[in-house]
């Protein structure tokens, strides 16, 4: 009903807002699914992808819950604040590739005779770099790194050379691995994301409010003086008063001046 109530009142347009596309998909898709729930066995063998299909559009109907995102500006700023944050975590983030390359290559040259043990076998081990990739990835999330750390510094007298004989300084790789991997590198992303929430989040004049408050401004103003044309433009003889009457930082309401503002048009070189 809310989907129906604003393509009435919005028409063409409803489709312009992220928001409403989304929900549409996922109202569309509850009516798919519900559908599908009702159609015999034998109708849904027509369609080849029909019980597979039925299970992805179940699934899409849990992503309604994103639309709380839009209700409650606690998590629009918190999302926000996680976007914000991407370019920096993406910078991060490739240093951290960085490190996992560094490490892989390192391993392979220093433990790629090592093949046998309790963890190590055909598919676990650093006989060359994509396997090493691939294992030190696994051990990044703390799974029995230990126990492969204790299989490369086998160096009994019984130890077979090429296949279950390590190295005595086995132990200093991994734990340089784990100290800058799980305590360096992870700190590092959240020190950047609560870096951001502190600068766009807590203070209680942060910037993601003023531009809040600056775009609700626009929109009312913007509204004003352009009822004649249906929201589209504006008359060319009302900037002035439009700049002048537009508050925030993105009007001119504290400029006394007239020849300042028109100045300050003819410097931003608006076309008509």
């Amino acid at each position: 009903m809310e989907c129906v109530s604003k393509l009435i009142a919005h028409g063409g347009n409803y489709f312009s807002s992220a928001w409403n596309k989304f929900d549409f998909f996922v109202v569309s898709a509850s009516f798919l699914d519900i559908a599908m729930a009702n159609m015999s066995a034998n109708s849904l063998k027509v369609i080849r992808v029909g019980p597979q299909l039925a299970r992805i559009m179940r699934v899409m109907r849990v992503s309604r819950l994103f639309k709380l995102l839009n209700k409650y500006k606690g998590l629009q700023a918190l999302i926000q604040t996680i976007t914000f944050s991407l370019p920096s975590v993406m910078n991060a983030f490739a240093l951290l590739s960085l490190v996992y390359f560094i490490f892989s290559v390192l391993a392979v040259f220093f433990f790629k005779d090592t093949t046998e043990g309790l963890n190590l076998d055909a598919y676990m081990n650093f006989v060359n770099f994509t396997q090493s990739m691939m294992f030190m990835l696994r051990l990044s999330t703390g799974e029995d790194w230990p126990m492969v750390m204790y299989d490369l510094m086998n160096t009994k007298e019984d130890c077979i050379p090429g296949g279950n004989c390590g190295t005595a300084w086995a132990p200093l790789f991994f734990i340089m691995f784990v100290l800058i991997q799980q305590y360096i590198m992870v700190d590092l992303f959240v020190l950047i994301i609560l870096q951001q929430f502190d600068l766009y989040y807590l203070p209680d004049d942060n910037v993601l409010d003023r531009f809040k408050n600056d775009v609700t401004s626009f929109k009312q103003t913007w509204k004003k003086f352009s009822a004649d044309f249906e929201g589209l433009k504006i008359r060319g003889n009302d900037i002035n008063k439009f700049m002048k009457e537009l508050k925030g930082d993105l009007g001119m309401s504290a400029i006394k001046d007239k020849k300042t503002i028109e100045r300050e048009l003819v410097m931003m070189n608006i076309q008509a």
